[in-house]
Parts: C-alpha cells; structure tokens; sequence
C-alpha cells in the first residue's frame, strides 16, 4: 500500500518571504542559497534545521540524497523551538505541528494553512507492505516518517476596516463598478475557506449618500454589498463607530437595519450590531467542512468609540465592548463553537502602540477563551501580541478608504490565520497599499498586496517594532475611556 510522508516549510514569524518555489526550497537545502535576500527578501543568513529521524525521506522527496543536505539535524521536540528563535531559520515540519510563533510558507502556490496536506508538493509517496493501514503507519512511525493523516485545515483572511464611502464611493459610481474595488486582493478573499471583514458604516439606497468632501459623517452605496459577496467576503463586523450614520439627516436606525438586511441576503453573516443588545451580542456561527469533520466558528464584534449607536435593551445599535460582555458572550460562544474570533473597534488614531484599555480588554478576550482577537479604528497598523496559540491583532490599518492624506492610513494590512478543530495552526501577514490611482480615473482607493520586503517593508516594521514596543501585561482590571470623541 501507498502511505504519502508531507511536510510544510516554515520560517521564524516575521522573515518578508512569504510564498517560496520547489525548485528554491531544493536550493536552500543543497546549500546554494544562503541569504533570504537571493528569495527576494531583506537582508539575512538562512540557517536550516531539518528533524534528523527524517532527512532520507526529505531528501528523497526533493530527489536530492542525504549528503546533499546542509542543515542542522534536531530532534522533532527541539524543531520548532529551533525555528522561532532564530531569525533567518528555515525548517520542514510535518503540517500537524504547526503552531504560533514559526511562519509556514507557501511552496508552488499551495498554503499549509488551508490546503489538504497530501497535496504539499513537499511528500513521499512509500510503498510498505502491511496487511492494514494502522500496521503500514505503524511500521513507518517507528523509522520516524510524518505519515499522511487526513489533514485538512481551515484558512481564514482577515481584512483590514472597509469604508467605501466618500471619495471612494463617488469613484466607483462615476466607474459604474463598485467590483473594481476587490480586483487587488479578490483571489486571496475567494479562495480563503472563510474571509472575515470590518465594516465601518452603513450602506444604504438612500438617494443622498456622503459625497466627495471632507465630512466625518458615513453613509455609503447598497451596491457595494453585492461587491462584498462577489469578493467571497463571508463574515462582516457591522462594528464600526459610523454604523448610525446617515447624511442629509436620514435615519440612522433606517439605515442600519437596511444595512444588515442587505447584507444578509447576500448571504454575508453579521455580528455586532443588531435591533437590540441581545441581538447586537449574539455570535455569527459559520462552519466549514474538512475531511476531518466540521470546524464551527462563532464572530463576536463590539464598539467603544461611538456609545451614542450602542444598543439597548429596546433600543437598537452596536454591542458596547464591555469587559463583562466579553466574559460572558466569549464563554457562551464557546458552547456553540470551536472558536471564537473577536472584532473590535476601539483605540486611539493614527498610532501604532495600542493604549492601556486596549491590552487590558485584550486580557479579558484571551482569558474568557476567544482564540483571535482584531481590532480596528486608529487607521494605522498596530501590534501582534501571542497568547500562547491564540492571538491579538491590534488594529489593521485601512482596507478601503480614501485617508490618502498620509502614508500610514494608505496602508494596511490582510491576515492568513490556519485553524484545525482543536487549535490555531498560525498566521501571515500580507501588506497591502491601497492605490489612489488608476488609469481610468486619478483615484480608485483600492487594496493592492505589496513586496513585505520591497513596498511592503514600512508595514511590517511598523507592525513589529510596534509589538518590540509592548510593556509587560498590566493588571487584568480594564481602565476603559467613559467618553469619545466622534471621528473618522
């Protein structure tokens, strides 16, 4: 019988090389290339670790021999450790191993995040003679060789905030094509087993939307949700701080719950506003079917900068981010589901360190059980913060918007998380920029990936000197601002 032996490519957390080729994977191991920068990365030596108990069948799978090898040979326990804590490593792992704080790669094209594992182009197919699977697998796991389960992970991508109002909006009407908006980024949120994103304001038929000036007051176009679905968008975070707005003085109310009907139809899942608190707080429950069962998850979203939209018990509105609200709702999610991913809008504008209330409500989440928790609101980047394997994303910067009156609300970020049933397998970080141009119009607003190492560079610093930035934990008590002021 045929039993397929697979492993994934990882590196330490914030190497800028993303997406590898085999052919460059066979290099590195062969020695030909020994600085990330010949991969089109910054600046740094490649030190290889492989687990020692498997290096003929590495070689085997590269069709390279055991003495082409030029790594450092550990033990699987001491791999991953070996991995994360040294910049510029590179290591195969089997994909059942992976975990937060090493990066898997991408090699041709497949993703060891959310693609079936014996589809890795890094296998072994072996011949064993065995009368049943468990005596073949047996035979195998005594010589050291990963053998192929059914592995099959979810991939999830996590964009930053959505505002496709103002500016942009006038753009995409005068395009007839509110599709072009997603054209930089649509393979990514397509393929991604579910693709999660922040929505900022409502988006409504109203015939006075916000126009092209300078105005803090939100109301966008009902065509851009069928763009959303389009885009394969599945989960929205009706969060933001401008979910009531309504320009030339309209309902707000009106607009909201136009805002999530529509949203609903499209087939788009929404949490964090609602006709009333319960509603605002009850979880959006999503599931995605692997060949290891079903994986559920539940959304949960919360605003502190706008508590004039926060919901009531008869009043409807966002979900106030409360530190006992976290408690309860992520404890009651984790009833309904394998895991709970949080967003939130809060934080103070245009900085990358997050504030104290910040790491405090963050504290709660982690505690109460939630497995990812992403902020938005400040507009910028800001800090990542491990959990053991859950983690916080503070803010992800812009996504759609026109703030193009600075670099930093220009750029942003869009997260590739991996999860099997019992836990989070890690994430990448993929830099976007979004473009103010176009060769139809002089401005289009929309998301476009950039180089990590190239365009991309002051992203990821700012991310990681940010989380460099972070004081130790404070006291779990939550200091949260009683008042905000109302702004974009």
């Amino acid at each position: 019988m045929v039993i397929v032996a697979r492993w994934a490519a990882i590196t330490d957390q914030r190497r800028d090389v993303l997406d590898l080729t085999f052919g460059e994977i066979r290099r590195i191991l062969r020695g030909e290339v020994l600085d990330w920068s010949e991969l089109g990365g910054s600046r740094q030596s490649i030190a290889v670790f492989l687990p020692g108990s498997q290096a003929a069948d590495i070689a085997d799978a590269l069709g390279l021999s055991l003495v082409d090898l030029r790594a450092v040979f550990v033990t699987n326990a001491r791999l991953l450790d070996s991995v994360a804590s040294t910049p510029g490593a590179f290591g195969l792992i089997e994909p059942e191993r992976l975990t937060v704080g090493v990066l898997a790669l991408t090699v041709d094209g497949h993703d060891p995040y959310q693609d079936r594992a014996r589809q890795s182009p890094l296998r072994l197919l072996r011949w064993v003679r065995a009368r049943t699977t468990d005596e073949a697998v047996q035979r195998l796991a005594e010589t050291g060789v990963a053998v192929a389960g059914r592995f099959d992970p979810v991939g999830m991508a996590v964009t930053g905030e959505l505002i496709p109002v103002r500016c942009t909006n006038h753009v995409l009407s005068l395009l007839d094509d509110y599709d072009a908006m997603f054209d930089g980024v649509r393979d990514t949120l397509v393929n991604a087993d579910i693709a999660v994103a922040p929505l900022e304001h409502p988006l409504t038929a109203n015939e006075e939307l916000t126009p092209c000036v300078e105005t803090v007051i939100f109301t966008g176009s009902h065509r851009a949700v069928p763009a959303m679905a389009n885009a394969g968008i599945d989960v929205v975070l009706t969060v933001g701080n401008h979910m009531m707005d309504c320009w030339q003085g309209c309902s707000g109310v009106a607009a909201l719950y136009e805002t999530l009907d529509r949203l609903n139809k499209e087939g788009i899942a929404t949490a964090g506003a609602g006709e009333n608190l319960r509603a605002a707080r009850t979880p959006a429950v999503a599931s995605v079917r692997t060949e290891q069962g079903e994986v559920m998850f539940a959304f949960l979203g919360y605003d502190i900068i706008a508590p004039w939209y926060h919901a009531e018990e008869d009043q409807p509105g966002t979900a106030a981010l409360e530190a006992e609200y976290l408690r309860r709702d992520i404890g009651a999610a984790r009833t309904l589901a394998d895991h709970v991913v949080v967003g939130v809008n809060w934080g103070v504008e245009y900085v990358s360190n997050p504030v104290a209330y910040q790491r405090d409500l963050a504290g709660v989440a982690m505690e109460a059980g939630a497995t990812f928790l992403f902020g938005n609101h400040p507009h910028w980047v800001q800090a990542i913060e491990h959990f053991g394997d859950s983690i916080v994303a503070y803010s992800f910067g812009n996504f759609i918007f026109d703030q193009n009156w600075s670099i930093e609300t220009t750029q942003g970020m869009l997260m590739e998380l991996g999860f099997t049933k019992d836990r989070l397998l890690g994430y990448r970080v993929r830099p976007v920029v979004i473009r103010a141009h176009s060769s139809q119009l002089p401005w289009l607003y929309r998301p476009e990936f950039v180089d990590p190492a190239g365009e991309g560079r002051p992203i990821m610093d700012r991310i990681w000197n940010a989380t460099d930035r972070l004081p130790d934990r404070p006291s779990p008590a939550a200091t949260i601002p009683e008042k905000r002021e109302h702004h974009d």
